[in-house]
């Protein structure tokens, strides 16, 4: 599953024409049975490498995928170290949230996360993008398509290994194929959490992946941070991935690379965190500091309000009883006085 995020407002390149496309006939060679038809609406197309189905809207979108799809493919294999296999998979391009949501529960059986922008389905072979949120950019498309390819590839080690990976793996491995960027603000926002110990661990997303953006995208971001960490150990992803294609379990795979249980090495990775960064450096580049450090501005604004707003009501009521007290009449005249 990929994450949702803002797209590039770069207009999608094109791609090859129709024209040399038979349906019928490569139908057959890529294997696409008759029970797993395109949904009621959609039109497929089918190449010896991609099925694709799609509502005619989209046609756009689709001969920009086939276009980036031969090179993603190359690349997500590449930086893996893992062959997807045949047959070819499918990707389907869904015009709205309701068909997005439609095509998950078909092939998930569960409802999507609001966040979500994709999603792959490894035992089945098929990837689904949300093409309402792609339309905008080629460069939103290609992180995308990548994504999702490199979960496919990673269910294919997982079906020849006989191991299914952990959240935390499988996603971390599918940003790194991406080339997903871990950014300095990103490391400084997990450095913080690690210094304070509230960064949550690999257990406990395993158990509960976060439903929620927020929490949702830190995961990710933890993923993609151990991953890279332990692509710096000898071998590095690549070693992981062959040992699990081979036959071994994840946590044995991550142990022979880290050199150390995967408790003990995720443990090391945050004493790393938490000692790249300052504690200043890590509060100030932290996104979630400055959102703290805007609500308690908010607040002191609105007490500052309150107490002038009472202290401007407590002014009108002493001037109102003012006004309305009796005033003392002037004591009498003196006799002579004022003559």
């Amino acid at each position: 599953m990929r994450f949702s995020r803002s797209p590039s407002p770069r207009e999608a390149r094109g791609g090859p024409g129709w024209g040399a496309i038979v349906v019928i006939a490569l139908a057959a060679l890529t294997g696409v049975r008759a029970e797993d038809a395109p949904p009621e609406g959609y039109e497929r197309i089918v190449t010896p490498d991609l099925v694709v189905d799609r509502r005619p809207r989209d046609a756009v979108l689709a001969r920009g995928a086939m276009a980036l799809f031969a090179e993603s493919r190359g690349v997500v294999e590449a930086r893996l170290g893992a062959k997807l296999g045949d047959p070819p998979p499918r990707l389907v391009l869904t015009s709205s949230d309701a068909d997005f949501r439609e095509r998950h529960l078909e092939l998930a059986g569960t409802p999507p996360a609001s966040w979500a922008l994709a999603i792959a389905v490894p035992s089945k072979r098929v990837m689904v993008l949300r093409a309402d949120r792609l339309a905008a950019g080629n460069d939103f498309l290609e992180p995308t398509l990548r994504h999702e390819l490199a979960h496919l590839v990673l269910g294919a080690v997982a079906r020849r290994s006989g191991h299914a990976l952990p959240r935390w793996l499988d996603e971390g491995l599918a940003m790194y194929a991406e080339n997903a960027a871990f950014t300095r603000s990103d490391e400084l926002e997990l450095g913080a959490a690690a210094q304070a110990g509230t960064l949550e661990t690999f257990a406990s997303l395993e158990r509960n992946f976060p439903p929620h953006a927020p929490q949702a995208e830190r995961a990710y971001k933890m993923s993609l941070g151990f991953v890279l960490w332990l692509d710096r150990k000898p071998g590095g992803a690549h070693a992981i991935v062959a040992k699990i294609d081979a036959g071994a379990r994840p946590e044995d795979a991550v142990r022979e690379v880290a050199g150390e249980p995967a408790g003990e090495a995720e443990a090391e990775w945050k004493l790393d965190l938490a000692a790249r960064s300052s504690v200043f450096e890590s509060l100030v580049r932290s996104s979630t500091f400055w959102w703290g450090m805007v609500s308690v501005l908010a607040l002191l604004a609105f007490l500052r309000q309150a107490i002038l707003t009472r202290r401007l009501r407590k002014k009108m009521e002493r001037a109102e009883m003012l006004d309305e007290a009796p005033h003392p009449k002037p004591p009498p005249a003196s006799p002579g006085e004022g003559d």
